[in-house]
C-alpha cells in the first residue's frame, strides 16, 4: 500500500497531522445517511478487486438487525455457511489484500507523532449499542460459523481423520451452544451480574469492532483488525478510518508512494458505508 521515502518529520509536517486527523475523525464519527447507490458501487468494486462476482446486497437500519439476520441464517444451516445464501466470509481476504502489510510499512518513527486511534471510546459505544439485545451464545454461533470456514476443514493438506474430528467438534459446539449455553449464561449472570456486564462489553468490543492495540513498550497504537475480520467477518469503517488517516497523511504530506487502485477501493468503503458484513454471495450493509 505504501512505500515510505522519509522518516524524519519537520515541524511543518508535524503541524499538518492535526488537519488529517480531524478530516478522518469526521468520517469516523459521521452519522449521516448512507447513499445506497454509492455503497453498491463501492462494494462491487471491492468484489471485482478480489475476483468475486457482484454480490447480493441487503441493507439494514442498525447493526443489531444485521447481526440478528446473520444469526438466523447460521442457526438455520447449523453453522454451515456454504448451505446458506451468504457463502464463505471474505472480510479477511479483502482487508489483507488492501492494507495487509500496513503494519510493516508505517514505521515507529512516524507512528509516535501520529499517535494512534482517532477516538478511544468509539469502539465501545458502537459495540454496546449494536449488541444491547444480543446474548453471548448468539455471538458464539456467529464466531464459530465464520471460524469454521477458515479452519482445518478447508486445508487441503489436512488428513481426512483430522477433518472429520474437527467437524464433530464444531457440531458438538453448536449443540452445546444452543441447548446448554443459554442456561449457563443466565446462572452466571445471577451470581456475578455487575462483573459480567463489564466483561460482556469488553468481549463484544474485541470481537465485533476491533480493539485498539496497546503495548507497554510504546506510546502509539494501531487499530487491531485481525480479530474483527477473521472471526466475525466484519468491516467497521469507523475503526478502519485510522488506517486511512495514516495512509492519507503519509502520501499527501510525506510523498510516500501509494497504490491508487487499492486506496480508491479502501477509502470508498470507509467513506460510503456503515458496518459491512461481506460474504462470498451476500453482503449485509448497515446505516451509520
Amino acid at each position: 500500500m505504501l512505500t515510505l521515502n522519509t522518516f524524519n518529520l519537520t515541524s511543518e509536517q508535524i503541524e499538518q497531522i492535526r488537519d488529517y486527523k480531524d478530516k478522518w475523525q469526521q468520517v469516523a464519527l459521521s452519522t449521516s445517511a448512507i447513499d445506497r447507490d454509492q455503497v453498491i458501487l463501492s462494494i462491487n468494486k471491492a468484489y471485482e478487486f478480489i475476483s468475486l462476482p457482484q454480490p447480493n446486497i441487503i441493507f439494514f437500519a442498525t447493526p443489531y438487525e444485521a447481526l440478528n439476520y446473520l444469526y438466523q441464517e447460521i442457526i438455520n444451516s447449523w453453522g454451515k455457511l456454504e448451505n446458506t445464501a451468504l457463502g464463505k466470509p471474505v472480510a479477511g481476504d479483502l482487508l489483507n489484500q488492501l492494507i495487509g502489510n500496513i503494519r510493516t510499512e508505517i514505521r515507529k518513527e512516524l507512528l509516535e507523532p501520529l499517535q494512534g486511534n482517532l477516538d478511544n471510546e468509539l469502539a465501545n459505544k458502537i459495540t454496546l449499542n449494536a449488541t444491547s439485545n444480543f446474548q453471548e451464545n448468539e455471538l458464539f454461533s456467529i464466531i464459530i460459523a465464520n471460524f469454521r470456514v477458515m479452519a482445518i476443514i478447508l486445508n487441503s493438506d489436512t488428513d481426512e481423520l483430522s477433518k472429520a474430528m474437527f467437524n464433530l467438534f464444531i457440531e458438538f459446539g453448536f449443540v452445546f451452544n444452543n441447548y446448554f449455553s443459554p442456561t449457563l449464561w443466565k446462572i452466571t449472570n445471577l451470581f456475578n451480574s455487575n462483573q459480567q456486564k463489564s466483561n460482556k462489553g469488553e468481549i463484544f468490543t474485541t470481537l465485533l469492532t476491533g480493539r485498539f492495540e496497546q503495548t507497554n513498550s510504546s506510546n502509539y497504537q494501531l487499530p487491531f483488525i485481525e480479530v474483527t475480520s477473521k472471526f466475525t467477518n466484519l468491516i467497521v469503517p469507523s475503526v478502519l478510518a485510522d488506517f486511512a488517516y495514516y495512509i492519507d497523511y503519509c502520501h499527501e504530506v510525506l510523498g510516500c508512494d501509494r497504490d491508487t487502485e487499492k486506496w480508491d477501493i479502501f477509502s470508498d468503503l470507509i467513506t460510503t458505508c456503515g458496518w459491512v458484513f461481506p460474504y462470498e454471495k451476500t453482503v449485509l450493509v448497515c446505516e451509520r
